[in-house]
């Protein structure tokens, strides 16, 4: 009961109208570079927060900044009535790591902290990298259902006679298939639907793709490696899908593979030059954020923003830094901004 009463109290002293238990909770952070090497001084933002009674969301009770010291260590303190706390961490030279800290372990006194203990990150290093070629198509309508339409990377469009593209980088198969639902299952469910969505993509001889994982908002702000793998590349890419429809809309989709995770990424490899021999000596490497999926929601449509390295066989795919910020001109002087 006493804890209960220190809950609330610090809840309604917070001066926030949060809804919940609020409890003082902790989280430390250990910062590394790539190296396992301690980093001293890196910014360690921290929010801790709490239901807002009024509206639907999240209230900060407490934001805390904190550097770490030499051993790259950094404890966070505050009120939370939520099981959460988003921090990010930031250093001169390195990506922006974001992550969260669950709060799901306490100690005999009631204190909220992470089960795991002291969390550790890793921050890594920018390096120069080059200027990357960036296509985002975030409806791209298939010109056909059931054939295999060839799709030019370079151009950013499906090639002649559907688009401008000249040359088919990877072919791509859109299918949407009715099936028979069970009569047991339409004895309890009247008027259900249910169809079958197949993707599928194929790529030519010495070109291909690989998923790589990395979450979108969570992380490193590196989100792909800095150099392309030469190898683990394949040539095809199946996704499927079963929808369960009725009057309303969906009512569920069940799939067959982990594809539609959203820290799923790609990494490609396209237009191989050959020599006499067969083998390649030229070939663009780049990555695809996100998935390669379709929607109906969108007209059976591909979405799909990629980006790659212009120079051919250079496997770099880090991106320059961006320039330094100019210096901000001073305001105008004048009445409105006096004080």
């Amino acid at each position: 009961m006493r804890s209960l009463l220190l809950g609330l109290v610090i809840g309604a002293a917070s001066g926030c109208q949060v809804f919940g238990f609020v409890r003082p909770a902790e989280v430390r952070i250990r910062v590394l570079d790539e190296d396992g090497n301690p980093l001293e001084g890196a910014r360690i933002n921290a929010s801790f927060q709490a239901w807002a009674r009024d509206e639907p969301g999240l209230e900060d009770l407490d934001h805390v900044v904190r550097r770490t010291d030499r051993d790259g260590r950094a404890m966070l303190a505050g009120r939370s009535g939520h099981g959460v706390v988003p921090f990010s961490v930031r250093m001169d030279g390195y990506y922006r790591h974001v992550g969260d800290a669950r709060l799901d372990g306490a100690t005999a006194t009631g204190l909220l902290t992470p089960r795991q203990g002291e969390i550790e990150v890793t921050l890594y290093r920018r390096g120069n990298g080059i200027r990357r070629e960036w296509k985002s198509l975030r409806e791209m309508r298939f010109p056909m259902e059931g054939e295999f339409v060839g799709f030019d990377f370079k151009a950013g469009d499906w090639v002649a006679p559907h688009g401008r593209g000249q040359v088919a980088d990877v072919e791509m198969k859109v299918e949407y298939v009715d099936l028979e639902v069970p009569e047991e299952i339409l004895e309890r469910q009247p008027g259900l639907g249910r169809n079958q969505h197949r993707f599928e993509a194929r790529f030519p001889e010495g070109a291909g793709i690989q998923v790589h994982y990395a979450h979108p908002r969570r992380g490193s702000d590196l989100k792909f490696p800095r150099e392309a793998p030469r190898d683990g590349y394949q040539r095809t890419l199946v996704y499927e899908s079963t929808w369960y429809l009725t009057d309303q809309g969906v009512a569920g989709v069940r799939r067959t593979s982990d594809l539609d995770r959203e820290d799923v990424n790609y990494l490609i490899r396209f237009r191989p030059m050959f020599d006499e021999e067969g083998n390649v000596v030229s070939v663009h490497y780049g990555g695809v954020a996100g998935q390669l999926a379709m929607s109906d929601t969108l007209g059976r449509a591909a979405l799909l923003r990629y980006f790659y390295n212009p120079t051919p066989s250079d496997r770099t795919l880090e991106a320059r830094p961006p320039p330094p910020p100019t210096s901000p001109r001073p305001p105008p002087r004048g009445p409105a901004f006096e004080p």
